[in-house]
């Protein structure tokens, strides 16, 4: 096996996209790279986001280091968005996830990075020290909107 490291071109790029097809299957939405069309990019400039490893010709595994910058106040946080954790079944038990995942947090590190965002199972990235933290979703409809549609199974504030 080759790797942690970034893909290197488009044929790389179309072997991670198959991963992460397989990874996060839809019969009805589109492909990972047109579902999450800014982040699978396909473009050069962005192959360093994406950490793989690759068993002969074949991507076998991916984490997605993404990057994202948080406005609160005044200020501007520099995050790391983790992101498409993906290994093939036949591969999984054998440190691939961990790598990857080592290899993001290097990149954060030696990059700045302030803090890191990622969505999953708590017990499995809290052995990487990712911890749930609080949410707040707020959410603004102009009230010609909701004129327009049924609210009655709703309750609206206003």
């Amino acid at each position: 096996m080759e790797g942690p490291r970034c893909i290197k071109n488009k044929k790389e790029f179309r072997s991670m996209v198959k991963l992460l097809n397989y990874a996060f299957p839809s019969e009805k939405r589109p492909s990972m790279d047109r579902r999450w069309i800014h982040i699978y990019t396909g473009l050069k400039k962005d192959y360093k986001n994406h950490k793989v490893i690759k068993d002969k010709k074949e991507v076998i595994s991916h984490v997605g280091l993404f990057p994202l910058y948080l406005a609160v106040g005044k200020s501007i946080i520099k995050t790391g968005g983790i992101g498409g954790v993906s290994t093939y079944k036949k591969y999984r038990g054998k440190g691939c996830m961990k790598r990857l995942l080592k290899e993001c947090i290097e990149a954060m590190k030696k990059e700045k990075y302030e803090m890191s965002w990622l969505a999953g199972d708590r017990r499995r990235y809290g052995n990487f020290d990712w911890e749930n933290s609080g949410r707040q979703f707020r959410f603004h409809f102009e009230g010609r909107v909701l004129s327009t549609i049924s609210t009655s199974e709703y309750k609206i504030k206003k």
